[in-house]
């Protein structure tokens, strides 16, 4: 194992630190996607010289997907959760007359 530390710039909520110390921010789907796809290329280029780093990388990757499915999985609830508070304040707020349809008051 390695020491761990995150540079003062980086969040410790939202990086990955990889086998070798390396540290992958990581707040969304999308630069978890960036940093898999980086690792991949370099994999493709370390794989015949160096396989112990290949190796290193493709652990990192499985560290990133495990941060993308927790990513997912959260991302997922929130849109849920936002889809029912918007469902619950349109039920909340009458209807705006519009110019076709004058609201006329009871009598």
């Amino acid at each position: 194992m390695g020491r761990h530390n995150i540079p003062a710039d980086g969040d410790p909520f939202t990086t990955v630190i990889g086998k070798n110390d390396s540290w992958y921010p990581c707040p969304d789907t999308a630069s978890v996607d960036r940093h898999i796809v980086e690792l991949a290329r370099r994999i493709g280029h370390a794989k015949r010289k160096y396989p112990e780093l290949a190796k290193a990388y493709r652990a990192d990757i499985d560290l990133l997907l495990d941060r993308r499915s927790w990513l997912t999985l959260t991302e997922r609830k929130d849109t849920e959760r936002k889809n029912t508070e918007r469902k619950n304040t349109e039920r909340q707020i009458p209807k705006q007359a519009t110019a076709e349809q004058p609201v006329t008051e009871a009598a």
